[in-house]
């Protein structure tokens, strides 16, 4: 019977050939998740156990990891030294801020007083939260008052002027570069798929599987050398 890994293995395979490079480990686990229902432990050692694929990391950043083929490896690995990671998924600074969680945007326009703290979580679901405090409460955060647009109304982003959403684009940039956090984690994962699905078409294993029921879907059994003739087929 088809192990659990196994399964992760070809879902991982599939997300890989999509084309979104960098495809960086903290989105494919939530790409697992959410659109394949597949929870496994110990992702890296999955990946890891497959000769076909690799483990790419930042040199600098280490939290950045990103999972390819084996032979595109030095190609991710520039893509994530580039200081455009995200090109490939941005396009105006209206259309970026889109793309990220709401809460996220909103937490870099706070309403507060000056007194106050606001405090982003640094995992899904990305809260924000203003406090008296000055410490950043367990999960969170902190994002300094020059980083913030007070008030600025978000709840209709395309109604920002160009100046006002090239400002919070920047700002949460440079929040991001200042606490070495990965960008991309604030984009939506439902965007980072979308986008990957329309940037290659779809191959003969992705069809393959998206005609299977659920129930089939666990204890399908696909060969090594099939899925790698199904991943090359258009």
């Amino acid at each position: 019977m088809i192990t659990d890994n196994q399964v992760a293995l070809v879902a991982i395979k599939e997300f890989v050939s999509l084309g979104q490079k960098p495809l960086l480990l903290s989105t494919l686990g939530t790409l697992l998740q959410r659109k394949k229902r597949i929870y496994v432990e110990g992702l890296k050692e999955i990946i890891e156990s497959d000769s076909s694929l690799a483990l790419v990391s930042h040199p600098d950043i280490k939290e950045k990891i990103a999972v390819c083929f084996s032979e595109e490896a030095e190609e991710v690995l520039d893509l994530l030294k580039s200081s455009k990671v995200i090109r490939s998924i941005q396009g105006s600074d209206i259309g970026l801020l889109k793309k990220f969680y709401f809460s996220v945007v909103a937490a870099f326009c706070a309403k507060k007083f000056p007194e106050q703290s606001v405090f982003l979580q640094n995992e899904e679901p990305f809260k924000f939260m203003v406090d008296n405090s000055d410490a950043s409460p367990s999960g969170f955060i902190r994002i300094d008052d020059r980083y913030i647009l007070d008030g600025i109304d978000t709840r209709n982003i395309t109604l920002l002027n160009e100046e006002v959403s090239s400002k919070i684009v920047n700002n949460i940039k440079d929040w991001a570069s200042e606490n070495n956090i990965d960008l991309n984690k604030f984009i939506r994962p439902d965007i980072k798929h979308t986008h990957a699905m329309g940037a290659e078409k779809s191959n003969a294993l992705s069809r393959l599987l998206a005609s299977q029921r659920e129930d089939v879907l666990k204890h399908l059994v696909i060969p090594a050398d099939i899925i790698n003739i199904l991943l090359k087929h258009r």
